[in-house]
């Protein structure tokens, strides 16, 4: 029995395993009532960096249910998601999402009489993205690598740049071809509309989560909790405005202190899906054909110290490389940046208890296996170059008009390109090899 044909029988059964697991933990994943809940790793994070977890244990925790409360007045719920009242008359930040099909994306599971399906995230996204876009769902636990938590705003493949939002493609794009290597499928035979949709509904998750975050950061670093805990009071300077604020002068105040932390994350995503991004565009020019002058041109940069891929990616672009292994910046949030070990359970006690899963390396991928998770073609291996992976330690280059030390130029990056993609055809012409030959083909599994 060949290597493949042991991999798609052992992919098989996993596949199996996981199906009949995700049967027997999420039966009703669909099944109401459903509620967002609060991101509690990250309010852990928030209240040992201020103090608040020295103070007494509901001080945090009060802060987390207000911006939780106030998050729902603003977005709604799974089943009936909003979009802030205010904001509506502003064109540019309204139209940001299609509504309808947003409440198509979610809500139960269901089709109408004309067969217009329902509930579309909680069908194909909830059992490993889990309700609040947490990457946390019911079986999130079993892969590696983990699900994408949306609700930092950052996503891996996109063709914006470092710290821009995604365009909506990008995030069609991955819904339709998945991302190989991973435990995301693809989505091929699903209805454009309904991946349409979809995209729709992670970026709703994604900008609530997002203003979710920045409201915890501005309560947690510029509300006097601490202070209020026991007095019964933490709630008069924040939240709920339009049902507790009492004077119109303070009800003014407060709706200027959520703007302030709201309405940076819509412009953001506004650039992005508007196409109003700032600078140069990126575009992916005419492709220059692959030569073995541009291939050996590229290998020097590989492991060039300008390049310098070969010290993460290994010199052979096999991964293996002397480095520890890393993590990507999800996990070091609560790990690395706290000064706590990723690989003590025991300092990590605290993040478990709120729902964290097991920190998981990130080793930098093996070039020669040619499975590149965001795609495969020139021209997305070209802007993953230009771009870098957000979330990841894979910077973005430098990009040079002119050849020089501080960077590199549009052909010195088609030719990292080439002499990439002409590493896993190496591999595969190994394989075939290997494949062919006779002690191969005598082995019986």
């Amino acid at each position: 029995m060949c290597f493949e044909e042991r991999g798609r029988k052992r992919n098989g059964w996993l596949l199996a395993l996981a199906g009949s697991l995700l049967i027997w933990i999420c039966p009703g994943c669909d099944r109401g009532p459903v509620e967002f809940s609060s991101n509690d790793v990250y309010s852990l994070v928030l209240a040992k960096e201020t103090g608040l977890s020295s103070e007494p244990s509901e001080a945090m925790g009060l802060a987390t249910a207000d911006v939780l409360e106030l998050v729902e007045d603003l977005f709604g719920t799974p089943d009936q998601p909003e979009w802030p009242d205010r904001l509506v008359a502003d064109q540019r930040l309204s139209g940001l999402l299609d509504w309808s099909q947003v409440s198509r994306a979610a809500g139960p599971v269901y089709s109408d009489k004309q067969g217009l399906q329902f509930g579309l995230y909680r069908e194909h996204c909830n059992a490993c993205h889990g309700v609040n876009g947490d990457g946390r769902g019911p079986v999130a636990a079993l892969q590696n690598p983990y699900p994408r938590d949306y609700r930092a705003g950052i996503f891996k493949f996109q063709s914006t740049s470092r710290g821009m939002a995604p365009r909506r493609q990008d995030l069609l794009r991955t819904i339709r071809h998945g991302l190989p290597g991973t435990a995301m499928p693809s989505f091929q035979l699903l209805d454009e509309a309904d991946c349409l949709a979809l995209v729709d509904y992670v970026i709703y998750l994604s900008i609530r989560g997002e203003v979710e975050r920045r409201l915890l950061a501005f309560t947690a670093r510029e509300m006097d909790y601490g202070n209020n805990v026991g007095s019964g009071s933490h709630g008069d300077r924040w939240l709920r405005p339009m049902e507790r604020a009492q004077e119109e002068e303070l009800a003014a105040e407060q709706l200027e202190m959520i703007d302030a932390q709201m309405i940076p994350v819509l412009e953001r995503w506004a650039a992005s899906l508007t196409d109003e991004l700032p600078g140069e565009p990126l575009v992916v020019d005419s492709i220059p054909a692959s030569t073995p002058e541009l291939i050996a041109a590229g290998k020097q940069l590989f492991h060039g110290a300008l390049a310098n891929c070969y010290s993460c990616h290994g010199d052979g672009g096999d991964g293996v490389t002397a480095l520890p292994l890393d993590f990507d910046d999800w996990t070091k949030e609560w790990t690395t940046r706290m000064g706590l070990d990723p690989r003590d359970k025991e300092a990590l006690a605290d993040f478990f208890a709120v729902g964290a899963l097991r920190p998981k390396g990130l080793p930098a991928r093996a070039l020669t296996r040619g499975v590149f998770r965001g795609g495969d073609s020139p021209s997305e291996l070209y802007l993953r170059l230009l771009n870098g992976i957000p979330g990841t330690p894979m910077p973005a280059i430098n990009l040079v008009e002119e050849a020089g030390p501080s960077g590199l130029t549009r052909l010195q990056v088609w030719s990292l390109v080439h002499y990439v993609r002409s590493l896993s055809q190496q591999e595969t012409q190994v394989t075939a090899t290997l494949q062919a030959s006779p002690a191969m083909q005598g082995e019986e599994g």
